[in-house]
């Protein structure tokens, strides 16, 4: 805490310091909270690097809102909201639950092309792309992509 010449807390730094700790606790960034309170941010953050109590009050101050968006999403993925379900078990279960997105794409030509499908990456050079796979390969979702031969020119 910053202290005047007579050893006393200087109480418009400190009337700051609880200001910006009140708005990071309601979730506004420290850039935001620092521009509301008249505060440099490169104050805030010496008050950060340099006083262990202001940084502890920092910290709890910020963990307060995310600890609240955490319960606000809970609260949405037990009362149904699909969306909040996914995020929250893909980010709390992610060895069990992944988003995975498909992108299918048709490829041609005789450059090399990088593309990714099922998370591999492949190069593609004088190749086209073929659907194959468990269902026969008839290019649907769920095709594996494998690399075939481009007949030669003239052929």
């Amino acid at each position: 805490m910053k202290m005047n010449n007579s050893g006393s807390p200087n109480s418009r730094t400190n009337k700051k310091r609880v200001a910006v700790l009140a708005l990071l606790a309601d979730g506004v960034s420290v850039m935001d909270a620092c521009e509301a309170t008249g505060t440099p941010r490169r104050t805030f953050y010496s008050w950060y690097a340099n006083d262990p109590e202001f940084r502890a009050a920092s910290d709890v101050s910020r963990e307060v809102c995310v600890r609240l968006v955490e319960n606000a999403l809970y609260k949405k993925a037990t009362s149904g909201d699909l969306g909040a379900c996914v995020f929250f078990l893909c980010n709390r279960a992610p060895d069990r639950w992944r988003n995975v997105q498909k992108i299918e794409a048709e490829v041609s030509g005789r450059s090399a092309i990088p593309f990714v499908i099922n998370g591999l990456v492949d190069a593609v050079a004088s190749t086209t792309l073929v659907g194959g796979g468990a269902n026969g390969g008839d290019g649907k979702a769920g095709d594996r992509c494998i690399p075939a031969p481009i007949p030669e020119r003239g052929a």
